[in-house]
């Protein structure tokens, strides 16, 4: 079994800076298949048209 451990702090110029995280185990078995378990988080960038949308009602940006 393998265990995975991952962190990630993303400085942002436009956004909060962000720390991001992921956990994860697999496990290999003889026949050759993989056995999968992860759960993480990602901050995921506004689009164009959101990011307008917070310009228009934040005036710090």
């Amino acid at each position: 079994m393998t265990l995975v451990v991952g962190i990630r702090y993303e400085i942002l110029s436009d956004f909060d800076d962000e720390f991001s995280y992921c956990l994860g185990a697999t496990k290999q078995f003889e026949s050759g298949f993989y056995s999968k378990l992860l759960y993480g988080t990602a901050f995921r960038i506004p689009s164009y048209r959101k990011y307008l949308d917070v310009l228009a009602y934040n005036d710090d940006l």
